[in-house]
């Protein structure tokens, strides 16, 4: 789809404004003309959701808001090409994690992961087992999931892969992407984490899903993506409404120190941009706001990320 935003109209502004009426936002009269009101209740779902605040309704944000339209138990989620999306997938993934099954992070995306996952708990629970989460086997999600502190394990379980990593990086599985201009950086950055034994996979495409699509099919330890943007930089780790990645927040916290000596107004953001969400492993997003501070410094920019991955490495985390 193409991005719009103020001044469009026509039916694809009234569904966009219908959608947000429904998830209990405010656009204004629901008559297909992109106005001022439908901009700010879109800034506001925008926030919410930790995707770009711009007030566009670009491919990311239309695919957050008709994931929002989903709730627990609207529909059969089974494993499907391509994977069945929504807040409702992310709500059974969390439930599945408090109980100990392993769907991988509580993304909302519906992968073999969660498909097995589900299997493992009917299996466990006496039901039939085909991997389909229908009224029944919901039923049982809630009720032996009541009464335990949601998405905890899964956080835990990201801790416990990361502390296996060890704290060297040779034989690490480490991934850099870029979405275009940044090939020096990245060239840079693939010699010396190469020179520390690590093996590295580099990937230049602009979509973030085939990013991370490449990334996973890798099987990457962890994912560093960089990107020029025109506004305060930042490096970025997944943050949704109900999962934090600890290793992502660790390792960002820790560029974000050795980075400030070239961009000092950087920070550290939880978001969940699709190469945030849609990657298996740890994964952060540098958004530089300076291609020419890159260009001038790409080396030393490139050993200072490495010294973080280190920092983060051996830092690790403690029961």
């Amino acid at each position: 789809m193409s991005p719009f935003g103020v001044g469009a109209a026509g039916n694809h502004v009234r569904d966009l404004q219908g959608r947000l009426q429904k998830l209990n936002y405010d656009p204004g009269a629901i008559d297909g003309s992109f106005g001022s009101n439908t901009e700010a209740s879109l800034r506001s779902f925008q926030k919410r959701r930790a995707i770009d605040t711009d007030g566009i309704c670009g491919p990311e944000s239309w695919s957050a808001i008709v994931e929002a339209g989903y709730s627990l138990g609207s529909r059969l989620l089974y494993l499907h090409e391509p994977p069945l999306r929504g807040d409702d997938v992310a709500q059974v993934q969390q439930l599945l994690s408090t109980l100990g099954f392993k769907s991988g992070h509580v993304d909302g995306i519906h992968t073999v992961k969660t498909a097995d996952a589900i299997t493992d708990f009917q299996l466990n629970a006496g039901l039939t087992a085909d991997g389909i989460c229908g009224s029944v086997t919901l039923e049982s999600l809630k009720r032996y999931g009541s009464n335990l502190k949601l998405g905890e394990l899964a956080s835990l379980q990201e801790r416990d892969r990361f502390n296996s990593l060890g704290t060297q990086l040779n034989g690490k599985k480490i991934v850099l992407g870029e979405t275009g201009g940044l090939d020096a950086i990245i060239a840079s950055l693939r010699r010396s984490l190469g020179e520390l034994g690590a093996n590295v996979l580099t990937i230049h495409h602009p979509d973030a899903s085939a990013q991370a699509t490449q990334a996973n099919t890798y099987g990457a330890d962890l994912f560093i993506a960089l990107e020029i943007r025109p506004e305060r930089p930042s490096v970025c780790h997944f943050q949704g409404e109900q999962y934090l990645s600890p290793v992502g927040s660790l390792l960002a916290e820790k560029l974000v120190v050795e980075l400030s000596q070239y961009f000092p107004d950087i920070e550290n953001k939880g978001m969940a941009l699709r190469i945030l969400r849609e990657t298996q492993m740890p994964t952060v997003l540098c958004r530089f706001d300076s291609a020419n501070t890159l260009v001038r410094s790409n080396q030393l920019v490139a050993s200072s990320i490495c010294t973080a991955i280190i920092n983060a490495l051996g830092k690790g985390f403690t029961s």
